[in-house]
């Protein structure tokens, strides 16, 4: 998520092309006038999602709780998921995570003790 923020400059809009450019195995950009080309390095790393078509596909959420989203489903252990099929993300890992920030993010269900995301219960 890291290289994903320093490649985007810390812009919204342009992580998620980017995001969406590597799920799509796109590396050449379409033509020379392209705003946002796809990224020179591989993005391949231990954050996934599950489910990126729909996320890609939501055009009506807005990008701020998107990239929540992203940031939020980058901090869950992949090992976990991989063994035990385990997709929510454990909120006691993560005692300093600012609940009122993401309560009314609607791609996210907060529980007491974990955050569901709603493209990955599919």
């Amino acid at each position: 998520m890291k290289l994903l923020e320093e490649l985007a400059e810390c812009n919204n809009t342009k992580m998620l092309v980017l995001l969406e450019h590597h799920y799509n195995k796109r590396t050449m950009p379409t033509n020379a006038y392209e705003k946002i080309p796809p990224a020179r390095v591989s993005l391949s790393g231990h954050s996934f999602l599950i489910n990126p078509l729909p996320f890609f596909k939501d055009k009506t959420t807005d990008i701020i709780y998107k990239i929540q989203y992203l940031k939020l489903a980058a901090m869950r252990d992949y090992l976990l998921y991989k063994q035990y099929k385990y997709k929510a993300l454990q909120t006691s890992f993560y005692p300093d995570l600012n609940r009122a920030a993401i309560s009314h993010n609607p791609l996210l269900k907060v529980t007491q003790s974990e955050i569901l995301f709603k493209y990955e219960e599919a």
